[in-house]
C-alpha cells in the first residue's frame, strides 16, 4: 500500500488538514470497526478521502508507534468491507506463497499455469513443474505442483514480484480477464453506485456484497476473470426483473430487481457476457495451447530398455547421474534416494547405459554408495521392496470410487488382472489390466460408475463377492459379541443414518440376529455395540482382512459415533472448531437438512473436512504443516487417526445439506424480492455449475437436491 506523503522543501512530512469534521480523538478511541463506520460517515463515502485521512495517520505515527499505524490498516481494511469493495482487499495465503517459493528454489521448469476455485469459492493459482538434474543433487524429478490462494489481481501482483512470474500478463490473466465491456454497462454500474452512495442502504437495499464488488470493477473499467463473465452471463436469468415496477417509476434506485440488474452491468452488460462466454469456450483451448505444453507431450518411461544381464533387487549406480543409486524391480530401473530421513521412489530411468550393475543388494554395499546413515535407510527400503516383489506385487482386492471392488483373478511379472464388481456385480466384463499398483490406485481414483450402470444398480440388492471380504464369520462375531457388557445393541447403518437398533440380551443370539438383519437390509452395514456404546464388531473388519489392510480402502459407512469421540478427546484432547462450523451445523439441523441427533461435537469435524474439495482436503490430510496451520496440532491428529470414519457417508451427506442449506439461502432472497423460484434440480445446478462442481453421478449432487427438494415441500414453496 502507498502512502500519500506530503513533503516539505527539506523533505520532511507536513501535516494536511481536511474538510471533514474534527476527529476529537476518535482515531485513538473508537475501535477499527466503528471508526470505519464514522470515516464513511463524514467523508460520505468518499475513498480517496478516506484513503488519505488514513495514509496520513500511518505515515506520521508508523516510526513511532507501529502498534496504532496497524490500526490505522485495519481500519483501512474495515472500510473497504463496510463500503462492499472486497476488490481492494489483499489476502494472500503467505504460508503458500512460502511454501511455493522453496518448492521453485531449485532450477525447474513449469509446465503448466492454472488457476481455478475450491467449492467453497477460495481462488488459487496452480504451477506444475519438473525438477531439472542438478549434478550432485538428488532431485525427484516430478512432475509436481504446488498451489497459492488469493483473491484479487492485486494479490496476483504480490505473487508475480514473489515468484518472479509475469503473472498479469501470462495465459493465466492477459488471457482469461477481459475489460472490453460497453461504455454502457460500466455506466449502468456506476449509475447504481451513484445512488446507494446518495441514498444509502435503508433506500438502496438491493445487491449482495459480490454483486456491489462487481459493479465497483465494471464502473471503473477493470478487467474481470473468465469466470465472472461466466456469472455475468448467467445473471440473464434475471433479466425478467429488470424494468423498474411502476410503483417505483419516480424512485427507481427502490426497485430491487431493477438495481440488481445495474449492478451487473444492465442490458448492455448481461448481453456482452453471453456472447463473451461463447467466444471463451470456443477459444480456450487453442489459446492455452500457445503458452503450455501439454504434459502428455513430455516423454514418460513406465519401463526400462535393459542393455545389460541383471535380477530383480540388483543395485545400479550412476556417477554422471550425480552419484545416484537405483534399484531394479522387475522390468524397472528406479532410482532410491533419501529425502528427510524418508526413503523414496524415484524416476524410472530410460535405458540403463548410463549405470553399472553393482550386484544384490547388502547394507554393506549401499553404506558404500551413499554413506551410514542413508545406507542404513535405504537398504532397509530395498528389503521391503525385495519381499513385495517376491510375494507378489499387486494386492488381491482393491477398492476405489463409487465403492468399486477390484479382485485380482492372475498376475505375472507383467502385472495382474483385475474383475471389478459393484455391489457383487460384474460391471466390466473381461475385466482390466493393470502394470502396477500405482497404476491400478490411479485409475480405481478416477474411474466411476457410468450414468447408466448407476440408475440400473443404485437400488438392486448387493450380492455376495466370490471369496468376499464382506462375508462376517458366525464365530467372529459371537467370540467378539462376549467381550461387551450385556445387553448389546445392533446398530444398522443405511445411507449414513441409523435405521434400526436392536437389543440382543445374550452372546449367543447375536449371530442369528446379527445375520436377519443382514436379510432385511441388504445394502446397509450392521455394528455390535454393548450398552456403554463400545462397538464389539463391524462387519467391514473380517477374518483375512488384516493382512491385506495396506492394500484396502474400506467400504465406511461413514459410522462416527459421539461414543468413539469422547474416547479419542479423552486421550488426546479436544480440537478448537470455528465458529462457522458450529453455526452452521445448528442452521443444517434447525432447516431440517440434517435430523437432529447430527447437531453434536463429533459432527464437527465432518462439517469442516467437507467444506474443502478433494484435493485441497487430501492435502490437509497428508501435509503435517498445512494440516496443522488448518485444523490445529489436536484437530489435525484427529484427521489422521479418525480419516476413514471421518470421511464415510455422513461426510458426503452433511456436503449434500451444508449446499442445501446455501441454495435455501439464495430462494429466502427470491422470494423476500418477489423473484420466481426454479425447481430444486435447476437450482442446485446452476450452484454446482457455478463453483465447477461435478453433477454427473455425484452421490453429493443427488443428495444435496434431495434435501433441497423436501426443505422447499416442507415449506410449502412453490417452483415454476
Amino acid at each position: 500500500m502507498k502512502y500519500i506523503q506530503t513533503l516539505t522543501e527539506k523533505g520532511k512530512l507536513k501535516w494536511q488538514d481536511s474538510d471533514a469534521p474534527d476527529a476529537n480523538g476518535r482515531f485513538k478511541d473508537l475501535s477499527p470497526k466503528d471508526l470505519a463506520a464514522w470515516l464513511i460517515k463524514t467523508r460520505k463515502g468518499d475513498m480517496k478521502k478516506i484513503s488519505g485521512s488514513l495514509s496520513q495517520q500511518v505515515a506520521f505515527n508508523k516510526n513511532d508507534d507501529p502498534e496504532y499505524a496497524k490500526k490505522m490498516d485495519k481500519t483501512r481494511t474495515e472500510v473497504y468491507k463496510q463500503m462492499d469493495r472486497e476488490d481492494l482487499l489483499e489476502s494472500v495465503d503467505t504460508d503458500d506463497l512460502k511454501t511455493a517459493k522453496e518448492y521453485l528454489l531449485n532450477p525447474h521448469t513449469i509446465l503448466d499455469i492454472t488457476y481455478g476455485k475450491t467449492r467453497r469459492g477460495d481462488k488459487f493459482v496452480r504451477f506444475d513443474y519438473e525438477n531439472k538434474y542438478v549434478p550432485g543433487k538428488m532431485l525427484d524429478s516430478g512432475p509436481h505442483f504446488v498451489k497459492v490462494f488469493y483473491d484479487n489481481d492485486r494479490d496476483l501482483k504480490k505473487i508475480s514480484k514473489e515468484l518472479n512470474m509475469d503473472l498479469k500478463e501470462s495465459v493465466l490473466n492477459e488471457e482469461d480477464s477481459y475489460n472490453d465491456y460497453p461504455a454502457a454497462a460500466k455506466k449502468n454500474a456506476q449509475m447504481a453506485i451513484d445512488w446507494k452512495e446518495k441514498y444509502g442502504r435503508d433506500e438502496v437495499p438491493a445487491g449482495t456484497p459480490v454483486g456491489w464488488a462487481r459493479a465497483h470493477q465494471l464502473a471503473k473499467g477493470e478487467k474481470i476473470s473468465a469466470d465472472t463473465v461466466k456469472r455475468m452471463s448467467a445473471f440473464n436469468r434475471h433479466r425478467k426483473n429488470s424494468s423498474i415496477a411502476p410503483e417505483h417509476k419516480d424512485e427507481p434506485w427502490k426497485d430491487n430487481g431493477y438495481v440488481a440488474w445495474l449492478i451487473w452491468g444492465g442490458d448492455e452488460g448481461v448481453d456482452w457476457a453471453i456472447e463473451k462466454s461463447k467466444e471463451i469456450d470456443a477459444m480456450k483451448e487453442s489459446k492455452q495451447m500457445k503458452y503450455i505444453k501439454p504434459l502428455n507431450e513430455r516423454a514418460k518411461h513406465t519401463s526400462t530398455d535393459f542393455s545389460k544381464p541383471g535380477n530383480d533387487g540388483d543395485i545400479y549406480f550412476s556417477k554422471r547421474e550425480g552419484d545416484a543409486v537405483g534399484v531394479r524391480l522387475g522390468d524397472k530401473l528406479q532410482m532410491i534416494y533419501v529425502f528427510q530421513e524418508e526413503p523414496k521412489l524415484g524416476r524410472i530411468q530410460k535405458s540403463d547405459k548410463r549405470w553399472e550393475n553393482m550386484g544384490p543388494a547388502s547394507e554393506e554395499l549401499l553404506i558404500d554408495l551413499r554413506g551410514r546413515e542413508e545406507g542404513k535407510i535405504l537398504f532397509k527400503f530395498v528389503s521391503t521392496l525385495e519381499e513385495s516383489v517376491n510375494e507378489g506385487k499387486m494386492p488381491k482386492k482393491y477398492i476405489g470410487n463409487d465403492e468399486i471392488v477390484y479382485l485380482k483373478t492372475k498376475e505375472d511379472s507383467r502385472g495382474a488382472h483385475y474383475n471389478l464388481y459393484y455391489k457383487g456385480h460384474d460391471i466390466d466384463k473381461g475385466g482390466r489390466r493393470f502394470g502396477s499398483e500405482k497404476e491400478l490406485e490411479d485409475f480405481a481414483a478416477n474411474y466411476i460408475l457410468s450414468n447408466q450402470l448407476y440408475k440400473k444398480l443404485r437400488y438392486e440388492d448387493s450380492i455376495p463377492l466370490p471369496e468376499s471380504i464382506e462375508e462376517a464369520k458366525l464365530s467372529k462375531i459371537h467370540n467378539a459379541a462376549k467381550k461387551g457388557s450385556y445387553p448389546v445393541s445392533l446398530v444398522v447403518i443405511e445411507n449414513g443414518k441409523v435405521v434400526k437398533q436392536e437389543l440382543v440380551g445374550t452372546p449367543q443370539i447375536v449371530p442369528a440376529a446379527f445375520n436377519q438383519l443382514k436379510k432385511e437390509y441388504p445394502n446397509a452395514t450392521v455394528h455390535v455395540e454393548d450398552r456403554t456404546g463400545k462397538r464389539l464388531f463391524s462387519e467391514s473388519v473380517t477374518e483375512g482382512m488384516s493382512n491385506e489392510r495396506q492394500h484396502i480402502k474400506s467400504i465406511n459407512e461413514g459410522y462416527w459415533s459421539g461414543y468413539d469421540y469422547d474416547k479419542w478427546t479423552k486421550e488426546n484432547g479436544k480440537p478448537k472448531y470455528p465458529k462457522w462450523v458450529k453455526v452452521t451445523l445448528k442452521e443444517i439441523v434447525k432447516g431440517g437438512f440434517m435430523d437432529s441427533v447430527y447437531d453434536s461435537e463429533h459432527m464437527y469435524m465432518v462439517l469442516w473436512l467437507g467444506s474443502f474439495d478433494n484435493q485441497r482436503r487430501s492435502e490437509l490430510s497428508a501435509y503435517d504443516k498445512k494440516g496443522i496451520k488448518e485444523f490445529g496440532k489436536v484437530g489435525y491428529k484427529l484427521v489422521r487417526d479418525k480419516w476413514n470414519d471421518l470421511t464415510g457417508y455422513n461426510m458426503f451427506f452433511m456436503m449434500g445439506a451444508m449446499y442445501a442449506l446455501e441454495v435455501s439461502k439464495q430462494i429466502q432472497d427470491k422470494i423476500a424480492n418477489g423473484e420466481p423460484v426454479e425447481p430444486a434440480y435447476y437450482l442446485m445446478k446452476e450452484y454446482f455449475n457455478n463453483f465447477g462442481m461435478d453433477i454427473k453421478r455425484s452421490r453429493i449432487f443427488n443428495a444435496a437436491y434431495e434435501k433441497l427438494e423436501k426443505w422447499m415441500k416442507d415449506n410449502n414453496i412453490k417452483a415454476l
